[in-house]
């Protein structure tokens, strides 16, 4: 975190991932094969990081202890300590997670919550893997961390519809300063992809701020302003 402010943010979002895939099995490090495309492969992954992180850990702990710490286990206690480290919270994490072996793009695609879905299909998505709307809304607010990239938001500052050019829901003047964060195009043939804080004002502190912009109509993910109408 010294050297990467962002790298908190990038870990919990890998132990999310990971876990609503299979399970918290790490099998989000697997590569791809000549035969098969692994889950990191997908787009609902697209931007994930902190690997890394992962495998300098596991290098120093097998170094350690080796055969014994999973990888699975390492991801889930990196995203506790993250968390520990942005907002002072501390939760227990119990180990024993055992690695998977099969690693397939198709099951991130089927599993993990786009980032256009609406509230209904974050519910039904949630609900899926046995959490509840209350969950839904407490796992949401770890987006007072990190960042996003200005192609999943950018429709609602240039295109929203035929009517409204920017989405009206959002306040005219967090939309200028987003316009001026993502200017167009918002993504160049070159892959230039710029990244914008969920928070503008706290990015590396986990606080309640991410609630505090979605009632101030300052969200901007599709994903985050569903999240906004359930709180």
């Amino acid at each position: 975190m010294a050297n990467d402010t962002g790298i908190p943010a990038a870990l919990t979002r890998l132990h999310f991932h990971d876990c609503f895939v299979r399970g918290c099995d790490a099998s989000i490090l697997l590569d791809s094969t000549p035969k098969h495309k692994a889950e990191k492969e997908s787009m609902r992954n697209k931007g994930i990081g902190g690997f890394e992180v992962i495998d300098a850990a596991k290098a120093k702990i097998e170094a350690y202890c080796p055969n014994t710490v999973s990888c699975a286990d390492i991801i889930a206690f990196a995203a506790r300590d993250s968390v520990h480290l942005t907002g002072g919270i501390y939760y227990d994490v119990l180990g024993g997670r055992r690695d998977g072996t099969i690693s397939l793009i198709g099951d991130a695609t089927k599993n993990l919550p786009d980032a256009f879905f609406n509230v209904t299909q974050l519910k039904e998505n949630f609900a899926k893997k046995g959490l509840s709307l209350e969950e839904l809304v407490t796992l949401s607010g770890v987006h007072s961390i990190g960042d996003c990239h200005c192609s999943s938001f950018s429709k609602r500052l240039y295109s929203f519809n035929a009517t409204y050019p920017q989405d009206p829901s959002m306040v005219s003047t967090y939309a200028s300063y987003l316009r001026a964060k993502c200017p167009r195009p918002v993504k160049t043939n070159s892959g230039v992809d710029p990244i914008v804080p969920f928070d503008p004002l706290t990015p590396t502190r986990l606080d309640n701020n991410y609630y505090k912009n979605l009632k101030s109509k300052k969200g901007y993910c599709f994903q985050i302003k569903c999240c906004g109408k359930v709180v």
